[in-house]
């Protein structure tokens, strides 16, 4: 373009996110909903988001976890390479890690010959995989599980 910038476009699929790159920010366009997802996914997501943070898609935690999920940069760079800036931005790009990471956490249980109970799954969101696995979460760990539960619930009412 002669005296002007040019403007990149790029599509790209992340997880169960379409984005569209438009120059230097991405734009969700559509979210897909992998096969196998259902209600009970989607209430025990909220209730993660709601326990975190209150469902604020642009927290910050102390310790620098970011998002309502409040993941650490090394979960996040386990899903993507992209900024985590876009997402404090636009919530759906979370919302595919997220999914992801809840995925992730059910094959490590069943790897590891535990149920893939959402109970299991919250307390593997809290604890780490690791801790879950080795039975050592701490009673607040499971307390953040219940919890987790409870909400669940309430949101199918």
């Amino acid at each position: 373009m002669e005296g002007g910038m040019s403007t990149l476009y790029a599509a790209f699929s992340y997880g169960t996110t379409a984005l569209l790159t438009v120059g230097l920010a991405t734009l969700a366009v559509a979210t897909v909903r992998a096969a196998g997802r259902n209600e009970a996914d989607h209430r025990f997501l909220r209730a993660i988001r709601e326990i975190e943070t209150g469902n604020n898609p642009r927290a910050i935690g102390i310790d620098g976890e970011f998002t309502a999920y409040q993941f650490t940069r090394e979960t996040w760079r386990d899903y993507t390479n992209i900024d985590p800036v876009e997402a404090l931005r636009n919530p759906l790009i979370a919302d595919g890690v997220a999914e992801d990471h809840l995925e992730f956490i059910r094959r490590q249980l069943r790897r590891a010959g535990l149920e893939a109970s959402y109970y299991n799954a919250a307390l593997a969101w809290n604890a780490g995989i690791g801790a879950t696995i080795r039975g050592e979460a701490r009673p607040t760990q499971h307390d953040y599980a219940k919890r987790v539960i409870h909400l669940m619930e309430a949101f199918r009412k």
